[in-house]
């Protein structure tokens, strides 16, 4: 449970740090780029991350469900997308702040109609869980451009393997039967677990099985599409 906005906003400025992070990899002549006709386009992810900052705190500051879409209009190209992500972030910030600590256990509206109340701490873990959602769909955009995606916290899976030795030498050692191979190292997960894994849906917040709509990215027709070419390293 989240008891304070103080500390989560703290914390939350971090995975906000994290995901500029990724989005200023993205070449601006490419803020347009899709995979396919339909999908959201590169600038679509940062306009709705940032109208969806707006939607979650209004709703814990007064539990009414607003979206104002991501229209292309809303942040033309990426330095413009860019400027409203960090217009409505600071005024999301103040939103919580005036809402202050009590609004986090009072009960606030399901999205769907019909739905169970949701806590408002709860809402804002929904928000993080959408970010990072979204993060990692622009990441998966990335490596179809060709770009190398941000390490999420500056370490590749390869620096975690060589500075947690510890994990390694006993892998090393059982493969070689200097050790015996324990129950938990038969079933721990490879390397690659510390990718990030699918996650699935919050269960206190759940979409329905046919969101909204306006939920959804628009049939970009004028959107670059895939494939493209991949750039050379």
């Amino acid at each position: 449970m989240i008891a304070s906005i103080r500390e989560f906003t703290d914390y939350f400025e971090g995975v906000r740090r994290r995901t500029v992070g990724f989005f200023r990899v993205i070449p601006p002549e490419l803020i347009d780029w899709t995979p396919k006709a339909g999908e959201y386009t590169c600038g679509d992810i940062i306009r709705h991350l940032a109208t969806c900052e707006t939607m979650f705190t209004g709703v814990v500051a007064g539990g009414v469900w607003r979206y104002d879409g991501h229209d292309r209009s809303l942040g033309p190209t990426r330095d413009d997308a860019l400027g409203l992500l960090d217009a409505r972030h600071a005024a999301a910030l103040q939103t919580l702040a005036t809402a202050g600590d009590a609004a986090l256990g009072e009960p606030r509206p399901a999205l769907e109609p019909g739905g169970r109340p949701i806590r408002g701490w709860r809402v804002l873990m929904a928000m993080c869980e959408h970010e990072v959602h979204h993060r990692s769909q622009l990441a998966s955009y990335l490596t179809q451009m060709g770009i190398d995606a941000p390490d999420i916290f500056g370490l590749g899976v390869e620096d975690v393997t060589r500075l947690a030795p510890g994990a390694v030498a006993r892998t090393t050692a059982e493969a070689t039967g200097a050790v015996p191979r324990t129950a938990d190292s038969a079933s721990a997960a490879p390397a690659a677990s510390l990718r990030p894994p699918t996650a699935d849906g919050d269960a206190a917040l759940r979409y329905s099985a046919a969101p909204a709509t306006s939920l959804r990215p628009p049939t970009a027709g004028g959107a670059h599409s895939a494939p493209i070419q991949r750039r050379t390293q």
